[in-house]
């Protein structure tokens, strides 16, 4: 005949209660080395109190760990938020004096959105740097090529990062291309150049000169020393007067992000939010 095995659960775990004939074992209550507590008889009030007990102790030990972890990850966040604080000063940004180190300060710091103009560009560039370099691979080809390999030599040849927005990309500008004549697409994923395209080279891919972070601080300083402390954007149209290449918003970021530096390592002085000058 089987014998009736109650449970109580919390959150310390399940507690099983052993229950056995009275005339059988003698009766007797105690917590076992797997902290279940197991009884010889239905559980008295002394028994709930014992189950409460281990419950309790072992809620403490989770408050007591997570705690820890809470007082670990404010000390963190703490930190990151004085970061932020200093490097908006270093780009003369006002972060506000009432702002929390909850309140994220990360849409304060970023530059200006990009116009559509800008983004339309920058996006029509990157397609033709993309079609030269392919043109590149499959010039003097008479076989078509596979875009699985045109990627690879993309990849290893032309310096591309082999990410799956590549692949999809290079397919999709293939495709594109394919419907405009520019390709003639020779089986499923086959391409090679259309004959009109074979018969007339390419020009080669124009990439935007950079210069060097010391040719940089050359024109600040030269700027700088001409006209007196000057605000960043009139800073940077200078820089631009001056041969340096600004072309969307991500030369003005690079830019900015100098300016922001030389101010923290003391080469540059801001007497006002977004105005540097020289130090005295």
């Amino acid at each position: 005949m089987g014998s009736y095995c109650p449970q109580i659960e919390t959150d310390a775990g399940t507690f099983h209660i052993v229950s056995a004939e009275p005339t059988l074992i003698e009766e007797s209550n105690h917590i076992n080395g797997n902290g279940a507590l197991t009884m010889s008889k239905y559980p008295s009030l002394a028994d709930l109190d014992d189950l409460i007990k281990v419950t309790h102790t072992a809620a403490v030990r989770e408050l007591g760990k997570a705690e820890k972890e809470l007082a670990v990850i404010k000390a963190r966040r703490d930190e990151l938020a004085d970061r932020v604080k200093r490097l908006a000063l270093a780009l003369g940004l006002d972060i506000g004096t009432e702002q929390s180190s909850e309140e994220p300060v990360a849409q304060e710091l970023a530059p200006p959105a990009a116009t559509k103009t800008e983004t339309e560009s920058d996006s029509e560039e990157a397609q033709r740097g993309l079609w030269n370099d392919i043109y590149k691979v499959l010039d003097g080809r008479k076989r078509a090529v596979r875009s699985s390999s045109i990627i690879k030599q993309l990849v290893l040849k032309m310096g591309y990062e082999d990410t799956q927005a590549l692949r999809n990309n290079v397919h999709n500008s293939m495709s594109r291309w394919a419907r405009s004549n520019r390709l003639d697409k020779r089986g499923r994923g086959l391409f090679k150049l259309a004959s009109e395209q074979a018969a007339e080279p390419q020009p080669k891919r124009q990439r935007r000169p950079r210069g060097s972070s010391k040719n940089l601080w050359t024109l600040v300083e030269a700027s700088i020393k001409e006209s007196g402390a000057m605000r960043a954007n009139t800073l940077i149209d200078n820089l631009e007067a001056l041969g340096w290449t600004i072309n969307g918003i991500k030369d003005r970021k690079t830019v900015y992000n100098y300016l922001a530096t030389w101010a923290l390592e003391g080469k540059l002085a801001r007497p006002e939010k977004g105005v540097y000058a020289l130090p005295a």
